[in-house]
């Protein structure tokens, strides 16, 4: 959870894990107000909350615990 990946990276696993499109995906990242050069898995987890497939993303993380 704490695992620190590149922007880049988040986004093809976040497309890869929930089936998310580019066109849904740029406008989610278009509509934050900050965007960092990287990210925690954790704060992924808190800031797609309640985004397309969200509950996926965070169950592939959370299922080993």
């Amino acid at each position: 959870m704490d695992s620190v990946k590149s922007f880049e990276e988040v986004i093809k696993m976040y497309r890869a894990i929930t089936g998310a499109c580019a066109k849904g995906t740029r406008h989610f990242v278009e509509s934050l107000k900050e965007v960092k050069t990287e990210y925690s898995i954790r704060e992924v987890i808190e800031i797609t909350q309640g985004q397309y497939n969200s509950d996926k993303f965070k169950m592939f993380f959370v299922k080993g615990k």
